[in-house]
């Protein structure tokens, strides 16, 4: 859900709210207008406030063999996409779940997982090291020994995950 910038400007006396590029006026008294500014300032807080609690998933059911599987998330190292499919990569065992990579990254939680190519997840607790590589790539060395490339699309989103917050 993108976020409502509310804008509110002083001119001549005169109180006007922006809000995506539409200019409203105020008509009648600079008070209605400035307590439709407040309002709208409001409901931005509310849906931000929605943005921040938003729940993660934490398990997947994977359907195989005539029966459901549920996987948790923390389990899993790595998740490589198949066209419409991901594979979910655990130390012990591959699932394939109908479900596109991206649609998956939505309901993962960011600090849990990050994306490093248009085809590959990572389990960033499962990150060992981070090697550098030709052209501004990274290569993810996981625990298990498995090496991720990255590309350089996600370049920015790695290297603010491996910098250091101080």
């Amino acid at each position: 859900m993108a976020k409502v910038i509310v804008l509110v400007i002083w001119n001549r006396f005169e109180l006007c709210t922006m809000d995506r590029r539409k200019t409203v006026h105020a008509d009648e008294t600079s008070v209605n207008a400035r307590a439709n500014a407040i309002d709208r300032f409001e409901s931005l807080n509310q849906s931000s406030e929605l943005i921040a609690n938003r729940r993660y998933i934490t398990r997947i059911s994977v359907r195989a063999a005539g029966k459901i599987t549920f996987v948790d998330l923390s389990e899993v190292m790595w998740i490589q996409a198949a066209e419409n499919y991901v594979q979910l990569n655990t130390a012990s065992a591959r699932y394939l779940v109908h479900v596109t990579i991206q649609t998956l990254q939505e309901s993962l939680d960011p600090t849990s997982f990050l994306r490093i190519h248009r085809s590959l997840i990572v389990n960033v607790k499962d990150v060992k090291e981070l090697e550098t590589a030709t052209h501004g790539e990274f290569v993810f060395v996981l625990r298990n020994g498995t090496r991720l490339q990255s590309s350089r699309t996600y370049n920015d989103a790695i290297k603010a995950w491996a910098s250091n917050p101080f």
